[in-house]
């Protein structure tokens, strides 16, 4: 299960990325940044809400 945020913006710094309409992140304990093309991972993190 996964939701598509959209390509990458940049290789650096912080980035803002909308949340589509029906998705919500408190069904996730983590995201990734992955490759298509390669089919390789970039990063992972977990994500912690307040």
């Amino acid at each position: 299960m996964f939701i598509d945020l959209g390509r990458l913006r940049s290789f650096q710094g912080s980035q803002k990325y909308a949340i589509p309409d029906g998705g919500t992140l408190r069904d996730f304990s983590s995201v990734i940044i992955w490759c298509e093309q390669f089919g390789a991972l970039i990063s992972p993190a977990d994500l912690a809400f307040r």
